[in-house]
């Protein structure tokens, strides 16, 4: 009888993570299909799921029938979950308002778009009632997250069209807001830290104070939408939304920390994630903050309790958990970008490292990370901006060890200058640092060393059919995944052009 084939010998090793994640999507995005076209798009798969689950019983398998009553699980409670929140708007936007509303509320979100800024307001208050569902505003007036505000406006319900653009904030209802009143701030605890770094930064560091704040905090709304757009051609405008780059920092920064003190692993991973989550609070607990902070506690409570640790397993884990808390994270850019990049260095980064092995170590690991994220995430970014970096490698390869060196420094002279405000001259240092960066930044244009194509889903199904056979994860020849990468890219851009 012939055995089972060893790790080695199979094209794939099961990871049941990766498939609870999967069923997780599945039931996020057959939610969203229903809006439109009924309710057995959310059914149909659900009993799929369920009927192989217990037909895998009734055969024995009790591992595959597990996991796939797993699933099913998993992807009822997405689309459950998902479900509430779509109709807690319906019943929002359906209700009968006055054709002029006084709004009071919390601003959670402010972002900048040229001559206007766009925020929303955490469920206000109307003519004294509350209103159970977020709203977005366009005014011309500078705000801040925490500022809470009043203003009259006309409430303009979203259409259901439009719903996926508005899902991941929560956002009923679309308004234009003039004579807009600040009359209070936020007691949140988060919002508080957050407005007290933004006050520091603003204080003591001058013109780089966008970049210091955005750098820190993920919020670019301060920096000038010209300069901001040139950071988004050059491909790095990645280091003003923290993600695993920022989180990574932080979390070996504090863990080398505890570990002079010698705490134990057990209570070491606790503190760390316990201050990656609440930094991550104050960034507004955005998907790629959240994302990282899981991974890392995952990382760290693997290592306390001596487990090996898989990076898919716990990539999948993570968007689990991000899902059930906010399904239609999903739907947003920060999400999908962040897990993107993420996934791509886990299925891409060790091919290319392999086939850079003719390179000096350290150089040549650099060189992987990035062009792994380049081949993994290129389509997405085409397909949300309409364009890609062709020396997006060259530039991060340049930048992240500067903002490496940057970062830590200016958070660890930010917390100092908050405890004692004396020592503001430590933040002198990286603000001579940003603005060379951003000297030297101003000096290209970097939208001429763009490829500007736009692709449609199915294009982009295509190439990573393609792209997924010069994965580590599936044990082709190295041949195999050279062809992968060549004919992926070579697609992609014939297509394009």
């Amino acid at each position: 009888m012939a055995k089972d084939k060893t790790a080695s010998q199979r094209y794939f090793n099961l990871r049941p993570f990766v498939l609870f994640a999967i069923a997780s999507v599945l039931g996020v995005v057959c939610t969203v299909l229903s809006v439109n076209y009924g309710f057995l798009v959310v059914l149909l798969p659900f009993l799929a799921l369920t009927i192989i689950g217990l037909i895998l019983v009734v055969a024995k398998s009790k591992e595959l029938s597990i996991y796939t009553l797993i699933m099913a699980l998993l992807f009822i409670l997405t689309s459950l979950v998902s479900s509430i929140k779509i109709a807690n708007i319906n019943n929002c936007v359906e209700k009968a308002y006055p054709s002029e509303c006084m709004l009071s509320g919390k601003v959670v979100s402010a972002k900048c778009y040229g001559g206007y800024y766009s925020y929303i307001l955490k469920t206000p208050n109307y003519n004294g009632d509350k209103i159970n569902c977020n709203v977005q505003f366009t005014s011309e007036y500078e705000l801040s997250k925490g500022d809470i505000v009043s203003f009259t406006t006309s409430l303009n319900p979203i259409d259901k069209s439009e719903y996926s653009k508005f899902l991941t904030d929560n956002v009923g209802f679309s308004v234009n807001a003039s004579d807009i009143e600040i009359v209070g701030q936020s007691n949140n605890l988060f919002e508080k830290c957050y407005l007290k770094i933004k006050s520091v930064i603003v204080e003591h560091m001058g013109e780089q104070a966008p970049f210091a704040l955005a750098l820190i905090t993920g919020d670019s709304s301060l920096i000038n939408s010209n300069e901001l757009s040139n950071f988004r051609f050059s491909g790095v405008s990645h280091i003003f939304a923290v993600s695993g780059l920022h989180i990574g920092f932080l979390v070996g920064l504090i863990s080398a920390f505890f570990e002079i003190l010698k705490i134990k692993r057990e209570k070491k991973a606790f503190l760390v994630t316990f201050i990656a989550l609440f930094y991550s609070g104050i960034c507004g607990f955005t998907p790629s903050s959240l994302r990282a902070t899981v991974m890392s506690a995952i990382l760290l409570f693997a290592k306390a309790k001596g487990k090996k640790y898989d990076m898919l397993n716990s990539i999948s884990l993570s968007m689990i958990i991000i899902l059930l808390f906010n399904p239609f994270d999903l739907l947003s850019t920060g999400f999908v970008l962040s897990y993107g990049c993420v996934i791509s260095i886990c299925l891409f980064y060790k091919t290319f490292e392999n086939l850079l092995k003719f390179m000096p170590e350290k150089l040549g690991g650099s060189v992987a990370l990035c062009l792994s994220v380049q081949f993994g995430v290129s389509p997405l970014v085409c397909y949300y901006f309409g364009y890609t970096s062709i020396i997006s490698v060259l530039l991060n390869l340049l930048v992240v060890p500067i903002i490496g060196v940057v970062y830590p420094f200016l958070l660890i002279f930010i917390v100092l200058t908050i405890i004692i405000k004396p020592l503001a001259f430590l933040l002198k240092a990286p603000e001579v640092i940003l603005f060379l960066v951003r000297y030297v930044a101003n000096f290209f244009e970097f939208e001429k060393f763009n490829l500007f194509f736009k692709f449609s889903p199915i294009i982009i199904f295509l190439y990573y059919t393609f792209a997924v056979f010069a994965t580590e994860k599936l044990n082709f020849s190295k041949r195999v995944k050279l062809f992968s990468i060549i004919a992926s890219t070579s697609f992609l851009l014939v297509v394009g052009v």
